[in-house]
């Protein structure tokens, strides 16, 4: 049986990590606002969001959880955390191709808006969540293995704040791709 202090770590661990996710949520929001709205062609780059959302949510989830199950069993090492980094950014790539084919398909078969060219809507999936990845997944280790070494439950505390941080991260890297592929 479960003892009451188990039973109350863990809903205040897991209540604790998503007010957090919360307000990072509410803060990537604000940030897309200030960041994406002036773009000319915000008609077209929000349909794009919601995909990469789910995503950079799916694969980074996934990761977070692995990694955590690692911690907990004992088995974390180089070789599962290579392991575990590569087909999350394998998954990731190819989900940001799909997304890239996806959202080049909407715009010409629905939007028929040419604000954007082919190819610079084709890559931002890709080149967002490729410089997300890089960045995030040395965060969502280095933050596993601190909630773990504190005593921590790493299951209940780090999908919902990486969530949070990933939200802000996406936001932010897919400024920085807009910017880098000169979209308007």
């Amino acid at each position: 049986m479960v003892s009451r202090v188990k039973i109350i770590k863990n809903i205040a661990e897991t209540y604790v990590s998503e007010i957090i996710s919360i307000a990072l949520g509410i803060i990537a929001g604000t940030i897309l606002t200030i960041l994406i709205l002036p773009f000319n062609s915000f008609i077209v780059l929000i349909l794009i969001i919601p995909g990469l959302l789910s995503v950079r949510g799916n694969t980074g989830g996934s990761f977070a959880t692995r990694s955590s199950r690692d911690l907990i069993i004992g088995n974390f090492n180089k070789r599962t955390w290579f392991e575990n980094v590569s087909a999350t950014i394998i998954l990731s790539s190819i989900s940001g191709l799909l997304l890239g084919i996806l959202s080049v398909l909407l715009n010409i078969i629905f939007l028929k808006i040419a604000l954007i060219d082919s190819i610079s809507l084709f890559f931002l999936p890709l080149i967002t969540l490729t410089i997300e990845q890089i960045v995030s997944l040395p965060i969502s280790t280095l933050f596993s293995y601190l909630v773990f070494k504190y005593g921590l439950d790493p299951n209940n505390i780090v999908s919902p704040i990486m969530t949070g941080i990933d939200d802000v991260l996406i936001i932010l890297c897919f400024y920085l791709s807009l910017k880098l592929l000169g979209v308007p």
